[in-house]
């Protein structure tokens, strides 16, 4: 089962979208691994890389509204 981040069961997701800390050296690399490892255990629900326009680590902008799931710096 799927949470929100609010902690409500999400019914039928298809998509998750994933705010990743995104000064993290070659980021695309660490992407493919985290969907890699997804892909195993819920194929059936894609993921949705928030770039650094939309979410900057906590630095100067909240977590977005549409983001299921997000990682900050903290320092």
């Amino acid at each position: 089962m799927l949470m929100s981040r609010t902690g409500t069961a999400l019914a039928n997701p298809t998509e998750l979208t994933v705010g990743l800390y995104p000064y993290v050296p070659r980021i695309e690399q660490f992407q493919t691994a985290i969907q890699n490892q997804w892909d195993k255990v819920h194929p059936e629900v894609s993921l949705k890389f928030l770039d650094e326009n939309e979410w900057d680590g906590g630095y100067d902008q909240d977590p977005p509204q549409n983001a299921d799931v997000y990682v900050f710096d903290a320092l």
